[in-house]
């Protein structure tokens, strides 16, 4: 893993495109690709990961080989000419062909409450608990990411206030959701970290 522990992240999975470039930052070239990482349940995520082009060009990755990557998850909102929302993606700081299929879907996460808790239910009476958590890196910057707690996790964080500490560990996963716009319903989809444990 990374050396930053408060943000780790592990995917293993098909890429879905050659990575191409994305975006610039403090002069660096980045590149973006999708990857597609299985479920237990058969369910696939398909997942935004970015890299230095150094580091693309360097491997290669041709779309529909198998790879493991490690690095954090990092996010950023989207800039003002467009719709508002902050956008979550994997970064990565190293990779790794395979040779074989492999399910690793990792992610460990420490940092505070970005703001309070959501507790709800869903129709058929399953508890759920929306977070958003702010994971600091370096230079004093801070990821927040959407994480979601099921049933005695959810109970464990609901009653949490804005800026306490929490860990947890859990899965990076896509999820389609449909928006309601005033020109009409948009289908978008949310990345998010499903929760497994609570650290201690």
């Amino acid at each position: 893993m990374n050396q930053h522990a408060g943000n780790r992240l592990l995917l293993s999975g098909v890429v879905l495109e050659t990575p191409a470039p994305s975006h610039t930052s403090h002069g660096e070239v980045f590149c973006k690709t999708l990857l597609e990482v299985p479920r237990l349940s058969g369910v696939r995520d398909v997942l935004p990961v970015v890299m230095r082009q150094g580091l693309a060009q360097a491997q290669r990755m041709d779309a529909g080989a198998w790879w493991r990557v490690e690095g954090e998850l990092r996010s950023y909102l989207q800039p003002p000419q467009y719709q508002p929302r902050l956008l979550v993606s994997g970064y990565i700081r190293t990779c790794m062909p395979l040779e074989a299929p492999c399910m690793d879907n990792e992610v460990t996460l420490r940092g505070q409450l970005y703001r309070a808790p959501v507790y709800r239910t869903t129709p058929l009476a399953r508890e759920i608990c929306d977070i958003m958590l702010a994971v600091p890196r370096a230079h004093g910057q801070l990821d927040v990411i959407p994480c979601i707690a099921w049933g005695a996790q959810a109970r464990s964080v609901c009653t949490m206030q804005k800026g306490e500490p929490l860990g947890v560990q859990g899965r990076f996963q896509s999820r389609r959701y449909v928006k309601e716009m005033p020109a009409g319903s948009v289908e978008r989809t949310a990345y998010e970290v499903s929760i497994m444990h609570i650290l201690p």
